[in-house]
């Protein structure tokens, strides 16, 4: 797999009252970025309902142009989600999830490698910080050992502790 393929900026989604346009595999509709980035190729799933995975980003558009780079936040766009296995496939909006619940960027320890490595001029204070929230959702990172003294430097400490105080946007 090409390292930019794996290379998945956080994002939280919220799917757009009246905007569903197919419920089942491939899954289409229109979604607001509530945080961070959304690219094609994003990996999506619902943390409130057990961190279900519900396919990958095939397509952006916005108003009817198909996007290839990045939707920012407050940006509005039509997504298709693709299931990447038999299990994603079975899924449905409507049935296994609705319009309350927030869509995420499934993130990997190996991603936010390659995302700090190779995008970090892509990536804001506030993406930096909705990948810290994420991390420490999908239990990535430790908060017991990010926040010890022997591993990270005290102005690093700091940020961090103020991160975890500022609850992600579910």
């Amino acid at each position: 797999m090409a390292e930019e393929a794996v290379a998945i900026f956080p994002c939280v989604l919220q799917v757009l009252p009246g905007s569903v346009l197919l419920s089942c595999n491939p899954i289409v509709l229109r979604v607001e970025v509530i945080e961070g980035k959304l690219r094609v190729g994003t990996p999506l799933c619902i943390p409130l309902i057990e961190f279900m995975d519900i396919g990958r980003v095939s397509s952006v558009e916005i108003n009817h142009i198909p996007v290839d780079d990045l939707v920012e936040q407050g940006q509005r766009a039509n997504i298709q989600v693709v299931a990447s296995n038999p299990q994603e496939a079975q899924i449905a909006f409507g049935t296994h999830f609705g319009m309350q619940d927030k869509l995420v960027s499934r993130i990997t320890k190996k991603s936010d490698r390659i995302l700090i490595n190779r995008h970090e001029a892509d990536m804001n204070l506030g993406d930096i910080e909705l990948l810290y929230k994420l991390d420490f959702l999908f239990k990535i990172l430790d908060p017991k050992k990010v926040l010890d003294p022997k591993r990270v430097p005290q102005k690093y400490r700091s940020f961090i502790e103020e991160i975890m105080k500022k609850p992600i946007n579910l």
